[in-house]
């Protein structure tokens, strides 16, 4: 729970109320610019932020969390079937897939974590299958890393090439 001390301009956490412990080392007071800790807070199991420090822990909550939408996609992808997968941040999209052998270029749209893939344009013809959408939930395990999981599509070909996973090129 997020208190308000009055006549302070600090937040208290308090940490066993999220199943964490502070402990008091080498008694008494501990200080830096931003972070402090006093023998009353820590003998209450609370900390103490300046309202500084809580904005930097919230700017870099912000940028490290995960990316979703367009943002998350933007780049060049492989997969293990030889795949090269390039998602431009402009809702538009080029395959250049081996299994099946082709070059696909397509429009997606992104929402959250789902994205919803159609084909415009492929060297030969679209197979029937594919003309329609076909729609993933996406998560990035990390920076280099973008798997999919099938929603629903017909597309036997699309299926195998996006349920792979996807490494930064």
């Amino acid at each position: 729970m997020l208190k308000q001390p009055r006549g302070t301009n600090h937040f208290q956490f308090r940490f066993h109320q999220f199943g964490l412990a502070v402990e008091e080392i080498g008694g008494g007071f501990c200080s830096t610019k931003l972070f402090y800790f006093e023998r009353e807070v820590l003998c209450n199991r609370s900390l103490r932020c300046d309202l500084s420090l809580t904005h930097s822990v919230l700017a870099m909550h912000c940028a490290t969390m995960t990316p979703s939408g367009p943002a998350a996609l933007a780049g060049t992808w492989t997969n293990s079937l030889g795949a090269v997968w390039t998602i431009n941040a402009d809702g538009t999209f080029h395959v250049m897939a081996t299994k099946p052998r082709a070059e696909i270029r397509g429009t997606y749209t992104a929402t959250g974590n789902t994205i919803t893939v159609q084909e415009t344009r492929r060297s030969g013809a679209i197979p029937k299958s594919c003309r329609g959408p076909g729609v993933y939930k996406f998560s990035r395990p990390n920076a280099n890393t973008l798997t999919f999981v099938l929603v629903s599509d017909v597309c036997k070909p699309r299926i195998q090439n996006v349920t792979q996973p996807w490494t930064k090129k």
